[in-house]
């Protein structure tokens, strides 16, 4: 008589494929709730002042106030992270790193941004405002270039946490 046995698999597997599992409840369960929650007034303050910073750092660009610009989007960048936050996990979030905040926010999403692009967003919390926080003088240094990349990934950021909030 032959006995068929299937291959064992090593418990490091078995704990990888638990692992998985279990992080992709959390996310469903996540994503379930943000979908049946409405947005709180709190909520909806908080994406409101978001674009209102990104209003005013397209308004900073305009007037050729780069640094000001790069400060405004950070700001739009961070406050909408925080949004998203608040809203799907019902914490109120601290501190201004933005790459921080997306990974917080992206183990319970399926939102999509480069943390690169956040990384540097997020150096003009201060390299915008303060004298040798990177740049000597921020408001003759830093360039339109970088006030449009600052800009750019504001609004990047914007629209992931407008999509994950289910925001038209």
């Amino acid at each position: 008589m032959r006995c068929s046995r299937q291959p064992s698999r090593t418990l490091e597997a078995d704990a990888t494929l638990i692992e998985a599992k279990q992080h992709l409840v959390i996310l469903n369960t996540a994503k379930e709730r943000s979908r049946s929650m409405p947005l709180r007034e709190e909520v909806t303050s908080w994406l409101h002042e978001a674009q209102a910073d990104l209003r005013h750092a397209h308004t900073s660009l305009k007037a050729r106030e780069y640094n000001w610009a790069c400060f405004a989007a950070q700001q739009a960048a961070e406050k909408a992270l925080k949004t998203a936050i608040l809203h799907i996990l019902g914490e109120y979030p601290r501190g201004q790193d933005l790459v921080k905040l997306y990974r917080t926010l992206k183990e319970h999403t399926t939102i999509n941004l480069s943390e690169a692009k956040l990384s540097r967003l997020s150096a003009y919390y201060t390299q915008a405002r303060y004298p040798n926080a990177g740049v000597e003088r921020p408001s003759e240094e830093i360039t339109e270039e970088q006030a449009l990349e600052a800009i750019d990934t504001a609004e990047e950021t914007l629209n992931e946490i407008r999509k994950a909030l289910q925001d038209p």
